[in-house]
């Protein structure tokens, strides 16, 4: 009897697929991905905050998010996540891009094109 318990635990683990979990790298291209796609903003917004949740480092991760802020008009948040990216990465160019459009949006062109030269 033991023998077959056993043999039924081992067929079972081999039958049930293992689930990969994910990495906060695939999180962020989720959410790249769905930031170009003009309807999945929502969802772009939620896969680059469980990409952070994994990795706090993750410079292109706040930079979308803000620039998603950005767009939502939640200016405050866009710049809190964009400062916190050039922080994390000072020479991050689409990070200095969203950041001008940022100050663009906000009428302060004088900071849009500090920031972009």
């Amino acid at each position: 009897m033991k023998k077959f318990a056993l043999l039924i635990v081992l067929l079972l683990s081999i039958s049930t697929p293992i689930i990969a979990q994910e990495t906060a790298e695939d999180l962020l291209e989720l959410g790249i991905k769905n930031y170009w796609s003009e309807e999945n903003k929502d969802l772009a917004l939620d896969y680059l905050n469980r990409a952070i949740e994994l990795d706090e480092t993750l410079v292109e991760a706040y930079a979308y998010r803000g620039s998603i802020y950005r767009i939502e008009k939640d200016f405050d948040a866009a710049k809190q996540d964009l400062m916190l990216a050039i922080e994390l990465d000072p020479d991050s160019a689409i990070t200095h891009a969203m950041l001008s459009r940022l100050y663009y949006d906000q009428k302060e062109l004088t900071l849009a094109r500090a920031t972009c030269g």
